[in-house]
Protein backbone atom coordinates (compact mmCIF):
# COMPACT_ATOMS: atom_id res chain seq x y z
CA UNK A 1 0.00 0.00 0.00
CA UNK A 2 2.83 2.39 0.88
CA UNK A 3 4.52 1.62 -2.43
CA UNK A 4 1.29 2.34 -4.31
CA UNK A 5 0.86 5.59 -2.40
CA UNK A 6 4.37 6.67 -3.35
CA UNK A 7 3.72 5.74 -6.97
CA UNK A 8 0.57 7.85 -6.98
CA UNK A 9 2.53 10.81 -5.64
CA UNK A 10 5.10 10.35 -8.39
CA UNK A 11 2.32 10.19 -10.97
CA UNK A 12 0.86 13.43 -9.60
CA UNK A 13 4.23 15.18 -9.83
CA UNK A 14 4.78 13.92 -13.37
CA UNK A 15 1.34 15.10 -14.48
CA UNK A 16 1.76 18.55 -12.91
CA UNK A 17 5.21 18.88 -14.49
CA UNK A 18 3.78 17.79 -17.84
CA UNK A 19 1.09 20.45 -17.63
CA UNK A 20 3.60 23.24 -17.14
CA UNK A 21 5.84 21.78 -19.85
CA UNK A 22 3.07 21.80 -22.45
CA UNK A 23 1.81 25.18 -21.26
CA UNK A 24 5.30 26.61 -21.79
CA UNK A 25 5.38 25.18 -25.30
CA UNK A 26 1.98 26.68 -26.15
CA UNK A 27 2.83 30.02 -24.54
CA UNK A 28 6.14 30.42 -26.38
CA UNK A 29 5.07 28.88 -29.70
CA UNK A 30 5.02 31.16 -32.71
CA UNK A 31 1.92 29.44 -34.05
CA UNK A 32 -0.70 26.84 -33.27
CA UNK A 33 -0.28 23.33 -34.67
CA UNK A 34 -3.35 23.41 -36.92
CA UNK A 35 -4.44 26.68 -38.51
CA UNK A 36 -7.37 25.11 -40.35
CA UNK A 37 -9.86 23.01 -38.40
CA UNK A 38 -8.13 23.82 -35.11
CA UNK A 39 -8.66 27.55 -35.58
CA UNK A 40 -12.19 27.04 -36.86
CA UNK A 41 -13.13 25.01 -33.77
CA UNK A 42 -11.56 27.69 -31.59
CA UNK A 43 -13.59 30.43 -33.30
CA UNK A 44 -16.84 28.48 -32.87
CA UNK A 45 -15.98 27.89 -29.21
CA UNK A 46 -14.99 31.50 -28.57
CA UNK A 47 -18.00 33.18 -30.16
CA UNK A 48 -20.75 30.73 -29.13
CA UNK A 49 -21.55 33.00 -26.17
CA UNK A 50 -22.42 35.79 -28.62
CA UNK A 51 -24.14 33.41 -31.06
CA UNK A 52 -25.82 30.64 -29.01
CA UNK A 53 -26.85 28.81 -32.19
CA UNK A 54 -23.20 27.75 -32.46
CA UNK A 55 -23.79 25.52 -29.42
CA UNK A 56 -25.80 23.32 -31.80
CA UNK A 57 -23.49 23.68 -34.80
CA UNK A 58 -22.95 20.10 -35.95
CA UNK A 59 -19.55 20.60 -37.55
CA UNK A 60 -18.27 22.43 -34.49
CA UNK A 61 -19.20 19.46 -32.26
CA UNK A 62 -21.69 20.76 -29.64
CA UNK A 63 -20.27 19.06 -26.54
CA UNK A 64 -16.73 20.15 -27.37
CA UNK A 65 -17.95 23.69 -28.03
CA UNK A 66 -19.84 23.81 -24.73
CA UNK A 67 -17.02 22.53 -22.51
CA UNK A 68 -14.20 24.41 -24.21
CA UNK A 69 -15.99 27.77 -24.50
CA UNK A 70 -15.03 29.13 -21.04
CA UNK A 71 -11.36 28.57 -21.92
CA UNK A 72 -11.72 30.08 -25.41
CA UNK A 73 -12.78 33.41 -23.96
CA UNK A 74 -9.09 33.85 -23.04
CA UNK A 75 -8.02 33.52 -26.64
CA UNK A 76 -6.19 30.81 -28.52
CA UNK A 77 -3.93 30.12 -25.54
CA UNK A 78 -7.08 29.45 -23.52
CA UNK A 79 -8.28 26.65 -25.76
CA UNK A 80 -4.72 25.31 -25.84
CA UNK A 81 -4.90 25.08 -22.04
CA UNK A 82 -8.20 23.22 -22.38
CA UNK A 83 -6.60 20.64 -24.65
CA UNK A 84 -3.53 20.38 -22.42
CA UNK A 85 -5.82 19.63 -19.48
CA UNK A 86 -7.56 17.00 -21.62
CA UNK A 87 -4.18 15.44 -22.32
CA UNK A 88 -3.19 15.47 -18.65
CA UNK A 89 -6.59 14.10 -17.66
CA UNK A 90 -6.34 11.35 -20.27
CA UNK A 91 -2.90 10.37 -18.95
CA UNK A 92 -4.31 10.26 -15.41
CA UNK A 93 -7.18 7.92 -16.31
CA UNK A 94 -4.90 5.75 -18.45
CA UNK A 95 -2.61 5.43 -15.41
CA UNK A 96 -5.57 4.48 -13.19
CA UNK A 97 -6.65 1.82 -15.69
CA UNK A 98 -3.10 0.47 -15.71
CA UNK A 99 -3.39 0.08 -11.94
CA UNK A 100 -6.66 -1.82 -12.28
CA UNK A 101 -4.99 -4.11 -14.83
CA UNK A 102 -2.09 -4.52 -12.36
CA UNK A 103 0.51 -3.52 -14.91
CA UNK A 104 3.76 -3.07 -13.02
CA UNK A 105 5.08 -0.10 -15.01
CA UNK A 106 1.87 1.94 -14.99
CA UNK A 107 3.69 5.27 -14.74
CA UNK A 108 5.09 4.76 -18.24
CA UNK A 109 1.65 5.13 -19.78
CA UNK A 110 1.93 8.88 -19.13
CA UNK A 111 4.86 9.51 -21.53
CA UNK A 112 3.54 6.78 -23.85
CA UNK A 113 0.44 8.93 -24.29
CA UNK A 114 1.68 12.51 -24.14
CA UNK A 115 4.70 11.96 -26.39
CA UNK A 116 3.12 9.88 -29.13
CA UNK A 117 4.12 11.85 -32.26
CA UNK A 118 0.60 12.21 -33.67
CA UNK A 119 -0.80 13.21 -30.25
CA UNK A 120 1.87 15.58 -28.97
CA UNK A 121 1.12 18.54 -31.32
CA UNK A 122 -2.67 18.41 -30.88
CA UNK A 123 -2.26 19.79 -27.35
CA UNK A 124 -1.10 23.05 -28.96
CA UNK A 125 -4.27 23.46 -30.97
CA UNK A 126 -8.03 23.93 -30.91
CA UNK A 127 -8.64 20.46 -32.35
CA UNK A 128 -11.27 18.10 -30.94
CA UNK A 129 -9.09 14.97 -30.74
CA UNK A 130 -7.69 15.51 -27.21
CA UNK A 131 -11.16 16.04 -25.72
CA UNK A 132 -12.48 12.98 -27.56
CA UNK A 133 -9.64 10.93 -26.11
CA UNK A 134 -10.34 12.30 -22.64
CA UNK A 135 -14.06 11.51 -22.71
CA UNK A 136 -13.34 8.04 -24.10
CA UNK A 137 -10.63 7.03 -21.63
CA UNK A 138 -12.54 8.53 -18.66
CA UNK A 139 -15.61 6.54 -19.69
CA UNK A 140 -13.52 3.38 -19.99
CA UNK A 141 -12.11 3.97 -16.51
CA UNK A 142 -15.64 4.34 -15.12
CA UNK A 143 -16.52 1.01 -16.75
CA UNK A 144 -13.45 -0.61 -15.18
CA UNK A 145 -14.54 0.89 -11.84
CA UNK A 146 -18.04 -0.59 -12.33
CA UNK A 147 -19.70 2.83 -12.25
CA UNK A 148 -21.73 1.81 -15.24
CA UNK A 149 -24.44 4.47 -15.30
CA UNK A 150 -21.93 7.33 -15.04
CA UNK A 151 -19.80 5.67 -17.73
CA UNK A 152 -22.81 5.45 -20.04
CA UNK A 153 -23.89 9.03 -19.42
CA UNK A 154 -20.41 10.37 -20.15
CA UNK A 155 -19.68 8.26 -23.23
CA UNK A 156 -23.16 9.04 -24.61
CA UNK A 157 -21.84 12.53 -25.39
CA UNK A 158 -18.85 11.17 -27.34
CA UNK A 159 -20.58 11.55 -30.76
CA UNK A 160 -20.94 15.26 -29.96
CA UNK A 161 -17.17 15.59 -29.61
CA UNK A 162 -16.38 13.69 -32.79
CA UNK A 163 -18.89 11.83 -34.94
CA UNK A 164 -16.80 8.64 -34.76
CA UNK A 165 -18.13 8.24 -31.24
CA UNK A 166 -21.15 6.55 -32.83
CA UNK A 167 -18.85 3.68 -33.84
CA UNK A 168 -17.60 3.16 -30.29
CA UNK A 169 -20.90 3.20 -28.39
CA UNK A 170 -21.82 -0.35 -29.51
CA UNK A 171 -18.64 -1.65 -27.83
CA UNK A 172 -19.82 -0.26 -24.50
CA UNK A 173 -23.23 -1.82 -25.13
CA UNK A 174 -21.70 -5.28 -25.68
CA UNK A 175 -19.70 -5.07 -22.44
CA UNK A 176 -22.81 -3.98 -20.54
CA UNK A 177 -24.74 -6.93 -21.94
CA UNK A 178 -21.94 -9.27 -20.90
CA UNK A 179 -21.96 -7.80 -17.40
CA UNK A 180 -25.78 -8.01 -17.39
CA UNK A 181 -26.15 -4.27 -16.77
CA UNK A 182 -29.25 -3.90 -18.90
CA UNK A 183 -30.64 -0.84 -17.13
CA UNK A 184 -27.32 0.97 -17.36
CA UNK A 185 -27.16 0.37 -21.12
CA UNK A 186 -30.23 2.56 -21.62
CA UNK A 187 -28.15 5.57 -20.58
CA UNK A 188 -26.00 5.18 -23.71
CA UNK A 189 -28.77 7.13 -25.45
CA UNK A 190 -28.71 9.94 -22.88
CA UNK A 191 -26.54 12.42 -24.81
CA UNK A 192 -28.39 11.92 -28.08
CA UNK A 193 -31.74 12.30 -26.33
CA UNK A 194 -30.67 15.52 -24.60
CA UNK A 195 -29.37 17.13 -27.78
CA UNK A 196 -32.36 15.89 -29.82
CA UNK A 197 -34.76 17.56 -27.40
CA UNK A 198 -32.77 20.81 -27.27
CA UNK A 199 -32.49 20.84 -31.06
CA UNK A 200 -36.20 20.18 -31.47
CA UNK A 201 -37.04 23.48 -29.76
CA UNK A 202 -34.50 25.39 -31.87
CA UNK A 203 -34.75 23.69 -35.29
CA UNK A 204 -38.27 22.30 -34.91
CA UNK A 205 -36.70 18.99 -35.92
CA UNK A 206 -36.25 16.16 -33.43
CA UNK A 207 -33.96 14.36 -35.90
CA UNK A 208 -31.76 17.37 -36.57
CA UNK A 209 -28.63 15.42 -35.59
CA UNK A 210 -29.08 13.09 -38.56
CA UNK A 211 -30.50 15.68 -40.92
CA UNK A 212 -27.67 18.12 -40.34
CA UNK A 213 -24.84 15.61 -40.62
CA UNK A 214 -21.90 17.55 -42.12
CA UNK A 215 -20.16 14.36 -43.28
CA UNK A 216 -22.52 13.18 -45.99
CA UNK A 217 -19.67 12.75 -48.49
CA UNK A 218 -21.05 15.38 -50.83
CA UNK A 219 -17.61 16.90 -51.39
CA UNK A 220 -15.74 13.69 -52.23
CA UNK A 221 -14.12 15.33 -55.27
CA UNK A 222 -12.72 18.03 -52.96
CA UNK A 223 -11.47 15.78 -50.16
CA UNK A 224 -10.21 12.96 -52.34
CA UNK A 225 -9.35 9.35 -51.52
CA UNK A 226 -6.26 7.19 -51.12
CA UNK A 227 -4.74 3.86 -50.23
CA UNK A 228 -6.38 1.47 -47.77
CA UNK A 229 -3.06 1.05 -45.93
CA UNK A 230 -2.43 4.80 -45.74
CA UNK A 231 -2.19 4.86 -41.94
CA UNK A 232 -0.28 1.60 -41.65
CA UNK A 233 2.33 2.81 -44.13
CA UNK A 234 2.82 5.93 -42.00
CA UNK A 235 3.08 4.10 -38.69
CA UNK A 236 6.38 5.77 -37.84
CA UNK A 237 4.80 9.23 -38.15
CA UNK A 238 1.93 8.11 -35.90
CA UNK A 239 3.81 6.26 -33.14
CA UNK A 240 7.52 6.71 -33.71
CA UNK A 241 9.90 3.76 -33.60
CA UNK A 242 9.78 2.76 -29.93
CA UNK A 243 6.02 3.00 -29.47
CA UNK A 244 5.50 1.37 -32.85
CA UNK A 245 7.33 -1.75 -31.69
CA UNK A 246 5.58 -1.73 -28.33
CA UNK A 247 2.18 -1.39 -29.98
CA UNK A 248 2.76 -4.51 -32.08
CA UNK A 249 4.02 -6.40 -29.03
CA UNK A 250 0.93 -5.15 -27.18
CA UNK A 251 -1.24 -6.88 -29.78
CA UNK A 252 0.64 -10.12 -29.14
CA UNK A 253 0.28 -9.59 -25.39
CA UNK A 254 -3.50 -9.47 -25.81
CA UNK A 255 -3.39 -12.96 -27.30
CA UNK A 256 -1.33 -14.33 -24.40
CA UNK A 257 -3.51 -12.58 -21.81
CA UNK A 258 -6.70 -13.87 -23.42
CA UNK A 259 -5.48 -17.47 -23.57
CA UNK A 260 -4.30 -17.35 -19.95
CA UNK A 261 -7.59 -15.88 -18.76
CA UNK A 262 -9.75 -18.36 -20.67
CA UNK A 263 -7.71 -21.37 -19.59
CA UNK A 264 -8.02 -20.32 -15.96
CA UNK A 265 -11.71 -19.42 -16.43
CA UNK A 266 -11.23 -15.96 -14.97
CA UNK A 267 -13.27 -13.91 -17.46
CA UNK A 268 -15.91 -13.10 -14.87
CA UNK A 269 -13.42 -12.00 -12.25
CA UNK A 270 -10.95 -9.97 -14.32
CA UNK A 271 -11.39 -7.15 -16.81
CA UNK A 272 -10.55 -8.95 -20.04
CA UNK A 273 -13.88 -8.06 -21.74
CA UNK A 274 -13.38 -4.39 -20.89
CA UNK A 275 -9.76 -4.42 -22.04
CA UNK A 276 -10.50 -6.39 -25.20
CA UNK A 277 -13.53 -4.38 -26.35
CA UNK A 278 -13.07 -0.92 -24.87
CA UNK A 279 -9.31 -0.45 -25.16
CA UNK A 280 -8.25 -2.67 -28.06
CA UNK A 281 -11.68 -2.54 -29.69
CA UNK A 282 -12.06 1.23 -29.58
CA UNK A 283 -8.68 1.73 -31.19
CA UNK A 284 -9.28 -0.98 -33.80
CA UNK A 285 -12.71 0.19 -34.91
CA UNK A 286 -11.56 3.82 -35.09
CA UNK A 287 -8.37 2.94 -37.01
CA UNK A 288 -10.14 0.64 -39.46
CA UNK A 289 -12.98 3.12 -39.99
CA UNK A 290 -10.62 5.95 -40.90
CA UNK A 291 -8.63 3.66 -43.18
CA UNK A 292 -11.84 2.82 -45.05
CA UNK A 293 -13.04 6.44 -45.04
CA UNK A 294 -9.84 7.55 -46.77
CA UNK A 295 -9.77 4.55 -49.10
CA UNK A 296 -13.35 5.07 -50.28
CA UNK A 297 -13.42 8.87 -49.99
CA UNK A 298 -16.11 8.82 -47.30
CA UNK A 299 -17.00 11.16 -44.42
CA UNK A 300 -14.96 14.08 -45.81
CA UNK A 301 -11.75 12.29 -44.93
CA UNK A 302 -8.44 13.89 -45.87
CA UNK A 303 -6.32 11.04 -44.58
CA UNK A 304 -4.89 13.26 -41.84
CA UNK A 305 -2.72 11.37 -39.37
CA UNK A 306 -3.69 13.61 -36.46
CA UNK A 307 -7.23 12.17 -36.39
CA UNK A 308 -5.76 9.08 -34.70
CA UNK A 309 -4.82 11.25 -31.71
CA UNK A 310 -8.43 10.71 -30.58
CA UNK A 311 -7.70 7.09 -29.62
CA UNK A 312 -4.05 7.39 -28.58
CA UNK A 313 -5.04 7.03 -24.87
CA UNK A 314 -6.11 3.48 -25.80
CA UNK A 315 -2.96 3.02 -27.86
CA UNK A 316 -0.80 4.07 -24.90
CA UNK A 317 -2.32 1.29 -22.78
CA UNK A 318 -1.74 -1.22 -25.58
CA UNK A 319 1.91 -0.10 -25.72
CA UNK A 320 2.14 -0.44 -21.94
CA UNK A 321 0.78 -3.99 -22.18
CA UNK A 322 3.49 -4.66 -24.77
CA UNK A 323 6.19 -3.20 -22.51
CA UNK A 324 4.95 -5.32 -19.63
CA UNK A 325 5.36 -8.43 -21.79
CA UNK A 326 8.88 -7.40 -22.78
CA UNK A 327 9.85 -6.86 -19.15
CA UNK A 328 8.55 -10.17 -17.75
CA UNK A 329 12.03 -11.76 -17.79
CA UNK A 330 13.37 -8.83 -15.74
CA UNK A 331 10.65 -8.59 -13.08
CA UNK A 332 12.63 -10.46 -10.41
CA UNK A 333 16.23 -10.53 -11.51
CA UNK A 334 18.56 -8.34 -13.53
CA UNK A 335 17.23 -5.12 -11.97
CA UNK A 336 20.08 -3.02 -13.32
CA UNK A 337 19.36 -4.20 -16.86
CA UNK A 338 15.65 -3.55 -16.32
CA UNK A 339 16.41 0.00 -15.21
CA UNK A 340 18.53 0.58 -18.32
CA UNK A 341 15.73 -0.71 -20.57
CA UNK A 342 13.16 1.51 -18.86
CA UNK A 343 15.36 4.62 -19.02
CA UNK A 344 16.27 3.99 -22.67
CA UNK A 345 12.62 3.48 -23.62
CA UNK A 346 11.52 6.68 -21.87
CA UNK A 347 14.27 8.66 -23.59
CA UNK A 348 13.42 7.15 -26.96
CA UNK A 349 9.71 7.87 -26.57
CA UNK A 350 10.05 11.45 -25.27
CA UNK A 351 12.59 12.31 -27.96
CA UNK A 352 10.39 11.09 -30.82
CA UNK A 353 7.97 14.03 -31.35
CA UNK A 354 10.76 16.59 -31.27
CA UNK A 355 12.21 15.07 -34.44
CA UNK A 356 9.07 15.81 -36.45
CA UNK A 357 8.71 18.77 -38.78
CA UNK A 358 5.91 20.37 -36.77
CA UNK A 359 8.32 21.18 -33.92
CA UNK A 360 9.11 23.89 -33.05
CA UNK A 361 5.67 25.30 -33.81
CA UNK A 362 6.19 28.02 -36.40
CA UNK A 363 3.86 29.60 -38.92
CA UNK A 364 3.68 27.77 -42.21
CA UNK A 365 3.71 29.62 -45.54
CA UNK A 366 -0.09 30.02 -45.56
CA UNK A 367 -0.16 31.49 -42.06
CA UNK A 368 2.63 33.92 -42.92
CA UNK A 369 0.72 35.23 -45.95
CA UNK A 370 -2.59 35.38 -44.09
CA UNK A 371 -1.00 37.25 -41.19
CA UNK A 372 0.63 39.74 -43.56
CA UNK A 373 -2.70 40.28 -45.32
CA UNK A 374 -4.45 40.72 -41.98
CA UNK A 375 -1.91 43.24 -40.71
CA UNK A 376 -2.19 45.18 -43.96
CA UNK A 377 -5.97 45.16 -43.76
CA UNK A 378 -6.01 46.45 -40.17
CA UNK A 379 -3.80 49.39 -41.19
CA UNK A 380 -5.69 50.10 -44.42
CA UNK A 381 -8.57 52.54 -45.07
CA UNK A 382 -10.81 49.47 -45.45
CA UNK A 383 -10.39 48.31 -41.87
CA UNK A 384 -13.96 49.30 -40.95
CA UNK A 385 -15.46 47.57 -43.98
CA UNK A 386 -16.93 44.09 -44.18
CA UNK A 387 -14.30 41.50 -45.07
CA UNK A 388 -14.79 38.27 -46.99
CA UNK A 389 -12.42 35.42 -46.26
CA UNK A 390 -11.74 31.76 -46.80
CA UNK A 391 -8.83 30.86 -44.50
CA UNK A 392 -10.04 30.57 -40.87
CA UNK A 393 -6.75 32.04 -39.61
CA UNK A 394 -7.69 35.49 -40.94
CA UNK A 395 -10.47 36.35 -38.42
CA UNK A 396 -8.10 35.24 -35.67
CA UNK A 397 -5.45 37.65 -36.98
CA UNK A 398 -8.03 40.43 -37.30
CA UNK A 399 -9.53 39.55 -33.88
CA UNK A 400 -13.06 39.97 -35.18
CA UNK A 401 -16.25 38.00 -34.62
CA UNK A 402 -16.19 35.62 -37.57
CA UNK A 403 -19.91 34.88 -37.18
CA UNK A 404 -21.16 38.47 -37.33
CA UNK A 405 -22.64 38.84 -40.85
CA UNK A 406 -22.22 42.61 -40.64
CA UNK A 407 -18.47 42.27 -40.15
CA UNK A 408 -17.46 39.21 -42.17
CA UNK A 409 -18.58 36.84 -44.87
CA UNK A 410 -17.23 33.36 -45.67
CA UNK A 411 -16.35 32.32 -49.20
CA UNK A 412 -17.15 28.62 -48.86
CA UNK A 413 -20.44 29.40 -50.55
CA UNK A 414 -18.58 30.04 -53.79
CA UNK A 415 -17.49 26.41 -54.06
CA UNK A 416 -20.44 25.26 -56.22
CA UNK A 417 -19.83 28.11 -58.68
CA UNK A 418 -16.11 27.28 -58.79
CA UNK A 419 -16.99 23.75 -59.93
CA UNK A 420 -19.47 25.13 -62.44
CA UNK A 421 -16.63 26.99 -64.14
CA UNK A 422 -14.65 23.79 -64.49
CA UNK A 423 -12.06 24.53 -61.81
CA UNK A 424 -11.14 21.33 -60.01
CA UNK A 425 -10.01 21.55 -56.37
CA UNK A 426 -6.79 19.70 -55.64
Amino acid sequence: MLKLFNQNKIAFLILVSAFFFFFYIAYTAEATYDSGDGIRHYLVSRYCWLHPDLLLYSWGKPFFTLLSSPFSQFGLLGINVFNILCGIGSAFFAYKIAQVLKLKYGLLVIPFLLFTPCYFPTLNSGLTEPFFGFVLIASIYLMFSERYIWACILVSFLPFVRTEGNLILPLFFIVLLYRRKFLSSLFLAFGTLVYSIIGFFYFNDFFWIKNQNPYDGGNKDFYGAGDLFHFIDRHNLIWGTALGYLFVIGLVALLFNSIHTIINKQTKENKLPEELLLIYGSFAIYFVAHSIFWWKGLANSLGLLRVLAAVIPCSALICLRGFHLVMIPFLREKKILAFVIIATTIFWVIRSPFKHEYFPFKMDSEQVVVKQAGEWFKASPYASKKVYYLHPYLPHVLNIDSFNPEKVGELWGLYPSIKAYGIVAI
